[in-house]
């Protein structure tokens, strides 16, 4: 991406069953019922945006400070760690991020896509998962090209931090959809992927976890997208 030097990786779209089955362990209600959806392609990027690229493009902003991350934990400073405690709001501001960059937040849907990787499985990686596959169960954020990346390319889409995704949380449709945006309105916005002090359950592909859309947290951030053509 010219502006920011965020690296994305273009998926062409395609059709997959969103959700986890009820003999998933560890599975919440929400995450059903299993539903196919189907997406055009886009773009979302390899990694959680760092420290540094939010920095750069957030410098000189009237309200928001462009390093906003608290670096909880005991690693040393890096700013390639993903940035965090930045809400979904502050990305949505006028002059905020989204709007610098012309970016957007992936849907709950292009994310599961891109984390699944073609898997049915509860994670990417099989149904299991450890802390040599991913930064889970830690005191801290690492660095976003630390662990390896899932088959498809993606770094950090179990653990690291929580990423946001641009829909309101609600309940799936009992039938196929394409290129689904949630509900229209409701209190929560989604956060996918789980975070750096998790274990298990909350790290699972169908994973869908909520925060109101102000909360700033240590643990959460996101990662960014781009419709590579008009959604029907």
């Amino acid at each position: 991406h010219d502006s920011s030097g965020i690296r994305f990786v273009r998926l062409p779209g395609g059709s997959f069953e969103m959700g986890s089955p009820e003999s998933e362990a560890g599975r919440f209600t929400d995450e059903g019922p299993v539903h196919t959806v189907s997406l055009s392609p886009f773009l979302i990027a390899k990694y959680e945006t760092t420290q540094a690229e939010y920095a750069a493009v957030m410098a000189g902003h009237a309200t928001l400070s462009a390093t906003p991350s608290q670096n909880v934990g005991s690693a040393p400073l890096s700013d390639q760690r993903p940035v965090e405690t930045v809400s979904w709001d502050d990305l949505n501001l006028t002059d905020g991020f989204l709007e610098r960059t012309g970016l957007v937040l992936p849907s709950e849907a292009q994310w599961e896509y891109a984390c699944r990787a073609g898997t049915v499985t509860a994670y990417s990686f099989g149904d299991s998962i450890t802390s040599s596959q991913a930064n889970i169960n830690a005191d801290k954020t690492t660095a976003v090209d630390t662990f390896l990346a899932n088959a498809w390319g993606f770094h950090d889409m179990h653990g690291n931090v929580y990423e946001w995704c641009s829909d309101w949380h609600g309940d799936y449709p009992s039938g196929s959809v394409s290129n689904p945006v949630g509900p229209s309105v409701a209190t929560y916005r989604v956060d996918r992927g789980g975070g750096w002090g998790n274990l298990g359950r909350h790290l699972r592909s169908a994973n869908r976890s909520r925060f109101t859309p102000d909360t700033r947290y240590i643990s959460l951030g996101f990662r960014l997208s781009l419709q590579t053509e008009k959604t029907e």
